[in-house]
């Protein structure tokens, strides 16, 4: 049970999640999931409730979120650490995602270029924490798009939005997947290797992720997608 050990080091560290999940694997080796560590800090109440900041805005076709998340993975008979990239678009919760031996600017534009050709198209705006991949200053409203990727975006006729840190439930419809991803596309499965794994990871979006019927929805990410299509760019 690390839960005394997290509250310890959660206070320690003044509720920032990201050095947490550093400190425990540096002086406690504990190696967690950012995405495991978040619903941790969530389902135990280690962190006050958090006061939005705006509207939630979901409206068909209006936003994509983006996040990663390093998983430990089994590729033949090595272990690796492997970034889960993924793309949703907030109203359908359309998922989307794809593994990285490294997650830099180019996998990411990879990544989100593969992502739209999936989707068959984008969203108004894409929704990202403040990761130095995409932006070269800044953070939350004053953040400043690297260029490249102001381009890129551009090209595909969205745009990126951070939001402000330490706000993860700013785009929860990409932070909750991850669990999901470890703890059902991960659990059981082998992989030869990285093209091997991406294939099943695609697979399982399309014939398990997105067939799933969601409580809150009232369908699953596959109908609700195709409400959406018409909205999209």
């Amino acid at each position: 049970d690390i839960l005394p050990v997290l509250r310890t080091v959660f206070a320690d560290c003044k509720s920032n999640v990201v050095r947490v999940q550093e400190v425990l694997k540096d002086e406690y080796n504990i190696d967690i999931a950012y995405s495991t560590l978040t619903r941790l800090v969530q389902e135990h109440g280690l962190r006050g409730p958090i006061v939005r900041v705006g509207e939630y805005n979901f409206e068909p076709g209006l936003e994509m979120q983006h996040d990663t998340s390093p998983h430990k993975i089994k590729l033949g008979d090595t272990i690796v650490t492997a970034q889960c990239a993924s793309l949703v678009f907030a109203y359908s919760r359309y998922l989307f995602m794809q593994y990285y031996p490294c997650f830099t600017r180019f996998e990411a534009k990879t990544f989100l270029k593969s992502a739209f050709e999936f989707m068959q198209g984008t969203c108004q705006r894409c929704v990202i924490d403040n990761t130095s991949v995409i932006l070269c200053a800044g953070s939350g409203a004053d953040a400043v798009m690297a260029p490249e990727m102001a381009t890129f975006s551009r090209m595909f006729g969205f745009k990126f939005m951070a939001h402000r840190i330490n706000n993860p439930d700013r785009k929860p419809h990409v932070e909750r997947p991850f669990f999901y991803i470890e703890t059902n596309f991960l659990a059981g499965r082998k992989f030869t290797d990285w093209e091997d794994l991406n294939k099943q990871s695609r697979s399982w979006c399309i014939n398990v992720s997105n067939k799933k019927e969601k409580r809150d929805l009232g369908m699953s990410p596959e109908c609700a997608f195709i409400k959406e299509k018409s909205y999209i760019i």
